[in-house]
Parts: structure tokens; C-alpha cells; sequence
């Protein structure tokens, strides 16, 4: 006879409190890393302020087609004139001496004029109005750029020519002569008399000379990688990022007091100089691996940030829906033409928030008649430089149609 035993299934066997514990510890990580990386981004740095969304809608409803396509299209003709001009000046080999290459100084003094009337400019629109003459402008300009070449011309005579790194060596002395002639040229004495003035243009002249660094880390990684072997430079190519990543951060740091301004700042000057350094590796590398990695680095992050849009387009369809099945918010709304009600109910909401919306912008805009009536009419009740929270109103205020419109993701 035989025995008969019953089997019983065994227990699926539960995960021991040590996978529990990698497994939050993991997720945890990957919420800091994740959450990091929205924090380090350059567009989340500034917020529009009432007063340049009021400007954009001004120029939307006043601006002509045909004038956008003109400003766009010969916008940037007078630097490309300029620039074709300068290259036109004929230089002697490199092998003569620096005074029979008197057409390269003349060269170097036109190129380095456009920059210093820009850093003026630049200054110029952030501190109190009327504080530097047009006289004042053109003497810091010419000033700095002879001075400049005056020194490079110096260091070629006592050392050689041409100057190794040249451009690396004396970017710093160039911005000491353009601080130095801009501050003379407003005088001592405004200075010292006004402390507010002080702090407008030392912040800005920290920008400048943040941007300054440019000059050196682009110039001396090209160098660098046009030395190395193609496995070197294959590897080399991830020193690229970490330097593009660690002046945004450092442009966008100091240049926090521009707000709004911060994603123009860093994108004109970190981003273009970015794209014209990999350009030129790309053109000198050995190896197509290292041409691949470096076209690849760049598609990696343009990809990051167009997921991040669509992601944010989402996000206000899908609130839109929800509002407009709730509430009589229509699903489609204009954001340029209804922004005046949208912002007008926006501010009529008064529950507190963590996000704020900045009514003035930190330098006056041209704005029309209706448009600085509204701005008026907002500096009746509230300061001109107040942040308004509006984040916690926009999830409560489900009857308002300017939340959903406002937060900016």
C-alpha cells in the first residue's frame, strides 16, 4: 500500500527588510537627484514679471508681421558687416616682427570696440538713468580698447609674437581697463554720494566679469584638446558638460538681481559660446567616436529640455480640462488677449502661496496707455516691487481663470 502525502504550496517568500531598505534608499536618491536637477536649471531661475507680460502683449497686438521678419532677418547685419570688414584688414606671417604686423593691432582695437560699447550698454541699462553722459560712453569705450592693445602690444615686444594664449592672458586686463573708465567716466564723487548706485553697478560688473570667464575656459579646453591623442580626446570630451554646466550656474548665480533677465544672460553668451566650441572639436577631432560623443552630449540635454516643455504642455491642457468640466473657465483661452483678466482676478485672489509673481520688472518697459493704466491701478494696492503668491490660490481658486495660466512649471 502506498504512503499518500499531501503537498502544500509554500509561501511566497517576502522581501527581507534589507531589500526594503535598498529599495527606499534608491527611490529617495533618485527623488534628490531628480529634484536637484530642477532646482540647478537656468529657466527656473527668473519669473515674467506683470510688467513684461504687458509688454509682449503690447508688441503682439501693435507689431506688424513684416516688422518681426525685418528685426529678425537684419537684426545681427551690422555685426556680420563689422566682422567682415575686420577680417578684410591683411595681416604679414606670423613670423615678422610685431611692429611690421601693425595691421594686426588695428585688427585686434576694431574687434575689441563692438565688445566695450556692449559691457557699457550693458551696465548702462541697469543703474539710475542719466548717471553716465554719451561722452562718458565713448571714453570708456575707445579708453579701455587702447589701453588693451596698448598692453598686448607691450607684452609682445618684451616677451614674443604672437602671444601664446593671447587672448586668455589679457581678457582679464581688458576688464580692468573697461571697470576702471566706466567708473571714471561717472565720476568719484556720484559714487560715493550714492550707496544704491554702488550696488547697481557692482552687480553688474560681477556679470561682466563672470562672463569674462568664458575667455579663459573655452580658448584653453580648445587648446588642450587639439594636443591630445584620439583616445584623449575621446575621454577629454566629458570635461566639456562639467565646464558649460559650472558657468551657467555661476552666471546665473550673479546675475539672480536680473530675475526675468537671467535665461537671456546665460543662454547668449554660456550657450552660444558652448555651441561654437563644440563645432570647432567636432571639425578637429581624430576619431568619428569622439565627433559622435560630443554631437551626442549635446542632442542628450536638447532633448531633456524639449521634454520638459511638452511635459509642461500637459500639465496645463490636462488643468485646463479639469477647470473647464468644474468651472465655467472655457477649455480655450487666449493667453495674450484675456491677460488682462486673467491677471486682474489673479490679484483679486488674496489666499497665501509659496510662488510669487513679481509686478514690476527690475528696468522700465515702454508700455501703452491701457497697459500702464492697468500697472497704476496694481500700484494702488499693492508696493511696485511686492511678490504676490499665487500658487496656493491658483489650486483653491478653482472659480478664477488666471491660475491655471500663471504658474509657470
Amino acid at each position: 500500500m502506498a504512503f499518500q502525502r499531501k503537498i502544500y504550496p509554500l509561501e511566497l517568500a517576502k522581501p527581507s527588510h534589507c531589500v526594503h531598505y535598498v529599495g527606499d534608499l534608491l527611490h529617495k536618491y533618485f527623488q534628490s537627484v531628480w529634484s536637484y536637477w530642477n532646482r540647478v536649471q537656468v529657466g527656473h531661475r527668473g519669473r515674467y514679471s506683470v510688467e513684461r507680460l504687458l509688454a509682449l502683449n503690447d508688441y503682439y497686438q501693435r507689431t506688424s508681421l513684416a516688422h518681426v521678419v525685418v528685426v529678425c532677418s537684419l537684426g545681427l547685419l551690422p555685426a556680420f558687416v563689422v566682422a567682415v570688414l575686420v577680417e578684410c584688414i591683411p595681416l604679414r606671417p606670423p613670423t615678422e616682427s610685431w611692429r611690421a604686423n601693425y595691421t594686426f593691432w588695428i585688427r585686434l582695437f576694431v574687434s575689441s570696440l563692438p565688445i566695450a560699447f556692449g559691457g557699457v550698454y550693458q551696465v548702462k541699462e541697469v543703474i539710475q538713468p542719466g548717471v553716465i553722459s554719451t561722452t562718458g560712453i565713448i571714453a570708456t569705450a575707445f579708453g579701455s580698447c587702447a589701453c588693451y592693445v596698448a598692453l598686448t602690444i607691450l607684452v609682445a615686444a618684451l616677451w614674443k609674437f604672437p602671444i601664446p594664449f593671447g587672448y586668455v592672458l589679457t581678457i582679464g586686463p581688458f576688464v580692468f581697463f573697461y571697470m576702471v573708465f566706466f567708473l571714471l567716466s561717472i565720476g568719484p564723487r556720484v559714487l560715493v554720494n550714492s550707496p544704491a548706485l554702488r550696488r547697481q553697478i557692482f552687480s553688474q560688473m560681477l556679470v561682466i566679469a563672470a562672463q569674462g570667464l568664458l575667455a579663459i575656459a573655452y580658448p584653453t579646453f580648445g587648446a588642450i584638446f587639439k594636443q591630445l591623442s584620439g583616445h584623449e580626446q575621446t575621454a577629454f570630451v566629458f570635461v566639456l558638460p562639467i565646464i558649460k554646466f559650472s558657468i551657467k550656474q555661476f552666471i546665473a548665480t550673479v546675475s539672480s538681481h536680473l530675475h526675468e533677465y537671467v535665461g537671456p544672460t546665460v543662454v547668449l553668451s554660456v550657450d552660444v559660446c558652448n555651441v561654437l566650441y563644440v563645432s570647432i572639436c567636432v571639425q578637429t577631432a581624430i576619431s568619428p567616436l569622439t565627433s559622435a560623443l560630443l554631437i551626442g552630449s549635446d542632442a542628450f540635454f536638447v532633448v531633456l529640455a524639449l521634454r520638459s516643455i511638452y511635459n509642461q504642455s500637459d500639465v496645463a491642457r490636462a488643468r485646463r480640462r479639469l477647470l473647464s468640466s468644474s468651472s465655467n473657465v472655457p477649455l480655450k483661452i487666449n493667453y495674450l488677449l484675456d491677460l488682462m483678466g486673467l491677471l486682474r482676478d489673479a490679484f483679486q485672489c488674496s489666499l497665501p502661496a509659496p510662488v510669487p509673481i513679481r509686478i514690476r520688472a527690475p528696468f522700465p518697459l515702454v508700455l501703452s496707455t491701457e497697459s500702464a493704466t492697468f500697472m497704476n491701478a496694481l500700484n494702488q494696492v499693492h508696493q511696485p516691487q511686492e511678490l504676490r503668491e499665487l500658487a496656493l490660490a491658483i489650486k483653491k481658486c478653482r472659480q478664477s481663470q488666471t491660475g491655471s495660466f500663471l504658474m509657470k512649471h
